[in-house]
């Protein structure tokens, strides 16, 4: 997502916030300093109510990190890595670097976020009716996030990929008929299906359709509305991407790698590469050698960022990935593979390995040609 802040880390995981998630905080806000707090304490001053909606507001976005941290646990559990947990206008999205390795993993990590938001939900409530039994403005704040919390997990079981719901029944899918690609077909189709049942029922309750019981609500209405709509982008984009993914699945990385590889010597100093090996070239990645061996891949991103530094003197080696850190490729992996761990371990390419020596290098630039060239084609980030 475009425009997102650093919040900090929770176990290890970045937490992110994007600009549309203080237009969420401020609905929610609103919402109870405006309407739910003055409904029931009426004589209460302004100010509590907006410290009230304020904290309300908060604890509410942690419990939605929490949710976050119930999938991304799971996740690590299956050795799968995760980029990073980010806030935005419709909750908050794990970024977690690649699909489940089998539908039971999915079924889990799906799951999780749903269970967390369950238990704070009961446990909110349990608070609010065997502890705090008299009706205070903080009871009342209590038992909100309470039903808040269960509500977020019950909505976010509906069958609509990419939610959990949606992901809970491609991992069902996948399970009983074994193929991944199908379930992820099925359930993206039946995602653009919940997304234009939820924009139906966000239309009805924004015209006050006589008989429908959401009318007495056309601001929910319209927030239905947006939320059919980010669904039906959402598993649009899905369905793309696994198009595009079934399309790489036939190149093997033999067919697809740069048998005339970029190199540069480790102890070059960025100046002379830049501007003396390598003039006019724009090779994403260049294969780092000493002594005839292959010791690292150097990204033009990390040389770019250099130059940009001043660090036009320091050598080729000090910028580098070191080989010892990058699991090569076979030849006989297919596009889809390759482009799915350069998004998952960051690379820009990756050296090809067969009889124990470097073949070619596949890089993402590779990949895209392949797909046409434009960026309208590129893959999603997974």
């Amino acid at each position: 997502m475009r425009g997102t802040l650093p919040l900090g880390r929770v176990l290890g995981i970045p937490i992110l916030v994007n600009l549309s998630w203080f237009a969420s905080l401020f609905l929610i806000v609103s919402l109870l300093a405006l309407r739910v707090f003055p409904e029931v304490f009426p004589s209460r001053d302004g100010a509590t109510y907006w410290l009230l909606g304020v904290a309300g507001g908060l604890i509410f976005f942690l419990s939605v990190i929490a949710h976050e941290l119930g999938h991304c646990m799971v996740a690590r559990h299956y050795a799968i890595p995760v980029r990073s947990i980010t806030l935005f206008i419709f909750g908050g999205v794990s970024q977690i670097s690649h699909e489940a390795p089998r539908a039971r993993a999915e079924f889990l990590m799906a799951i999780a976020g749903p269970a967390v938001s369950l238990v704070l939900g009961a446990l909110l409530l349990a608070l609010r009716q065997f502890v705090l039994v008299v009706d205070t403005p903080v009871a009342l704040l209590v038992e909100w996030l309470g039903w808040t919390n269960l509500v977020l997990a019950v909505f976010n079981l509906l069958p609509g990929f990419p939610m959990d719901g949606g992901r809970l029944l491609r991992s069902t899918i996948w399970g009983i008929s074994g193929n991944f690609r199908l379930a992820t077909r099925l359930a993206a189709m039946l995602g653009r299906g919940m997304a234009f049942a939820l924009i139906g029922a966000g239309l009805l309750s924004l015209l006050q359709v006589p008989g429908w019981p959401l009318r007495q609500d056309p601001a929910g209405g319209l927030w239905l509305i947006f939320v059919g709509l980010f669904l039906n982008r959402a598993a649009g984009q899905t369905q793309k991407q696994s198009r595009l993914l079934n399309f790489l699945r036939g190149y093997r990385a033999d067919q697809i790698m740069d048998a005339d590889m970029p190199m540069v010597s480790a102890d070059v100093s960025l100046r002379s590469f830049v501007y003396d090996v390598t003039p006019g070239r724009d090779e994403v990645a260049f294969l780092v050698v000493r002594d005839g061996r292959v010791v690292g891949l150097l990204p033009r991103g990390r040389m770019d960022r250099a130059m940009a530094m001043g660090g036009i003197d320091v050598p080729a080696a000090s910028l580098m990935i070191p080989a010892e850190g990058i699991a090569p490729a076979r030849p006989e992996d297919d596009g889809a593979i390759l482009l799915e761990r350069m998004e998952a371990e960051g690379l820009p390419g990756l050296p090809v390995v067969s009889s124990g020596s470097v073949t070619g290098l596949v890089t993402r630039g590779a990949l895209y040609r392949l797909l046409g060239g434009s960026p309208g084609l590129r893959p999603l980030r997974l």
